[in-house]
């Protein structure tokens, strides 16, 4: 074998195996370092089944998306899109995304925060409404002392799951946002809405 050769095995197994010190394992209590606590934060909400919705459990989810949300790898595009919104939301999204043929849609941006980047800010959540099968939730969104911005989700229960349903932010609706970007001519409209 060949010294470059053996030397890049060498190092890729030493960074596999992820060499300790000679002093020995550490202890089973000690906090991950941060690039693995990084690995390891949520990157979609906690799924919380509910045989009754309650404001409890719209606060948990809405608390639960934003501890996602505001993770080192947030996937509320991605993968666990289906983790958070409602059918009829995802089915808007979705035809957006068709629509746009692989250009930026209607939707440019992130709408739980209604902005491109999250990174830094934070929010408070609080269940301003609450019944049988929706709830309102007002996010008080910051980002040091200069950003504050307030947006309210619509949630629905859905299959034993609170959904963001609609998000409204300076008082305009996701949905009619969508939706009205969604009815526009588009020689894509008809094989887009049959994929749906």
């Amino acid at each position: 074998m060949s010294r470059p050769l053996a030397l890049s095995l060498a190092c890729a197994l030493s960074f596999l195996c992820g060499c300790r010190p000679a002093a020995g394992p550490a202890p089973k209590d000690a906090a991950p370092s941060a690039p693995v606590a990084a690995a390891m934060a949520p990157a979609a909400p906690t799924v919380t089944d509910e045989t009754t919705p309650t404001a409890a459990g719209a606060q948990a989810f809405v608390d639960d998306l934003y501890k996602a949300e505001f993770s080192p790898a947030p996937d509320s595009y991605g993968p666990s899109r289906s983790k958070v919104y409602d059918a009829a939301m995802l089915k808007l999204m979705a035809l957006d995304q068709c629509l746009s043929d692989g250009e930026v849609g209607a939707l440019d941006g992130d709408p739980l925060c209604d902005c491109q980047d999250p990174g830094g800010m934070k929010a408070k959540a609080v269940v301003a409404s609450a019944d049988a099968s929706t709830a309102a939730v007002k996010v008080q969104l910051t980002d040091g002392p200069k950003f504050s911005q307030t947006i309210t989700l619509d949630l629905v229960f859905e299959n034993g799951h609170w959904r963001v349903h609609d998000v409204d932010s300076d008082g305009e609706s996701l949905i009619k946002m969508l939706q009205v970007s969604n009815a526009k001519p588009n020689k894509l409209l008809a094989a887009c809405t049959a994929k749906l």
